[in-house]
């Protein structure tokens, strides 16, 4: 265990963020703060540094009276007399979590709790929050919440304004959000406790069915074919081959690829699961991807860090910037997560086991399936099941993937044209 150390020094927030940034000193942990003019008052750090709890300490007891950022420093020096002179009237005296007196106080909390995960997660958040949540119970007490006030103020008008999977996020992020904030001591009581989704509302939620079957395969393969736009219907290719998720694969950068061991590493930081993954390439995908390489090296005069680079090539595509393509591309008709589904559905179609679709979809495994967590099998299981799957795909489309083809022919139109402006 690493060994800790209480500074003492006057709290003030250029304090807080330089011990924030400092957790060590001589090998020891900075774990709390001791405020040299109001010894009962600590700032004890939490995992991350970037909040803390305010501690007060009175006759060997400590109370929970606040959180950093969200009271100040001063505010949390104005609280210590306060909450002394309630304890000296009553030993018993409630004090803690004393901070939060509205539910978009919580609700906010829970959003500067989520400045790390992804972008897309905090805009969600962002959306529920502002949309769904704010306008009907944000300006309500917590102290005066009820069970009976969230089914009345806040499911029952939402009912008739939004599908069951919205409601199902509404019920999930307010849960949440109050879980913080009662963990974190801000509130006293939390009343989502044991509050159900099917307390509020009945409805199943259905999953989306996908716009892409496996009889429309031919036809997407021609669709693809006579993509105007050879990024988006390579995007597109990528996605079908190999089931990646869309953020997967307009991130995906060009040393990822090892064309000697004919493998694609993606990065923990570019899958929605924090997990990296390993995914075999196969001959059809070598084929593809050299001559998407040749392709961009005759189109900017260079290969770019990204296979997906946006117009100043620094950065990869945005997520919007990747789903206009794809819905340029697809002409509206089906959107990137289709192309997923189509690759799992398929896969199974043709005898692969659920588990290994799993790994290579990148999504979690259970406990009864500990095999296929050897890597070896991993590796074997997916090179395996990706070569059968790209003969079938290969077979369907006359033993030629049309978008090799594409990729190619779209090389010799701009060497055609390259050649025409030169004269």
């Amino acid at each position: 265990m690493k060994k800790e150390r209480v500074i003492t020094t006057n709290i003030t927030k250029s304090e807080i963020k330089k011990y924030e940034a400092t957790p060590f000193i001589d090998d020891l942990y900075i774990r709390e703060l001791k405020d040299a003019k109001k010894p009962q008052l600590r700032l004890r750090y939490r995992k991350d540094r970037t909040q803390a709890s305010w501690l007060l300490v009175y006759k060997r007891k400590w109370y929970v009276i606040g959180l950093w950022p969200v009271m100040s420093a001063n505010d949390a020096k104005d609280q210590v007399d306060k909450k002394i002179a309630l304890l000296l009237l009553d030993k018993q005296a409630q004090i803690n979590g004393d901070g939060f007196k509205t539910v978009s106080q919580v609700l906010d909390l829970h959003q500067d709790k989520l400045l790390k995960t992804s972008k897309n997660r905090q805009a969600q958040v962002r959306s529920l929050i502002k949309n769904q949540l704010k306008p009907y119970i944000g300006e309500c007490e917590v102290k005066a919440l009820s069970r009976i006030t969230i089914m009345k103020q806040l499911f029952v008008p939402l009912q008739s304004l939004n599908a069951v999977s919205t409601l199902k996020q509404v019920h999930s992020l307010l849960n949440s959000a109050f879980k913080t904030a009662f963990t974190l001591n801000v509130i006293e009581h939390n009343v989502m406790t044991g509050l159900k989704f099917s307390m509020f509302c009945s409805g199943k939620i259905s999953p989306k069915e996908s716009a892409l079957k496996k009889g429309d395969l031919k036809q997407l393969l021609i669709q693809l074919d006579q993509a105007v736009d050879v990024e988006g219907a390579m995007l597109a290719m990528i996605m079908l081959l190999q089931g990646t998720r869309i953020g997967e694969t307009r991130k995906a950068k060009w040393r990822e690829f090892n064309f000697q061991k004919r493998s694609w590493q993606i990065p923990i930081l570019s899958t929605k699961t924090r997990v990296s993954l390993h995914l075999p390439m196969t001959q059809v995908l070598f084929n593809l991807v050299t001559a998407y390489r040749d392709y961009q090296i005759k189109k900017y005069g260079q290969v770019s860090t990204y296979l997906f680079p946006n117009k100043k090539h620094n950065r990869c595509l945005t997520e919007t910037e990747a789903n206009n393509l794809i819905q340029l591309v697809s002409g509206k008709q089906w959107q990137a997560h289709d192309l997923r589904k189509l690759f799992s559905s398929v896969n199974f179609s043709i005898g692969h086991d659920t588990t290994v679709i799993d790994l290579l979809t990148n999504h979690k495994i259970g406990v009864l399936h500990e095999t296929y967590h050897d890597k070896e099998v991993q590796a074997v299981s997916k090179r395996d099941a990706l070569v059968k799957y790209h003969a079938w795909l290969c077979s369907e489309d006359e033993s030629q993937l049309m978008c090799v083809i594409n990729a190619r022919s779209h090389i010799a139109k701009f060497e055609r044209q390259s050649n025409e402006n030169k004269v």
